[in-house]
């Protein structure tokens, strides 16, 4: 399972993403599960830890602060880019199923 320490770094990342923060992640694995999240996420940039060149992983970080810092996303912006975790489209997957069970007899 995941440490409590790595789940507290997720979630402070969700956090600040809910915010509309700039975000600096970092992952060991293509698989880490926040990666297709952060992919979206138009103020992040995520770096390898298994990346050996420090001085373009520093410069990756520079273009970053350059471009992003004391920027936000907008909460529309926010909710178009994950409109599918949003509570409408969870309580819309919620009907979905729930029509489906009546109209099948489940």
């Amino acid at each position: 399972g995941v440490s409590s320490a790595a789940s507290d770094v997720y979630k402070r990342q969700f956090e600040y993403m809910a915010l509309g923060k700039p975000v600096i992640a970092t992952y060991w694995s293509m698989q880490d599960v926040s990666l297709p999240y952060l992919e979206k996420y138009p103020l992040t940039v995520t770096l390898d830890e298994c990346e050996e060149d420090l001085d373009a992983q520093a410069e990756k970080i520079e273009r970053f602060f350059d471009r992003y810092l004391g920027k936000h996303v907008e909460p529309k912006v926010m909710e178009a880019v994950f409109r599918e975790n949003t509570p409408a489209a969870f309580e819309k997957l919620l009907v979905d199923k729930t029509d489906n069970r009546q109209v099948s007899g489940v």
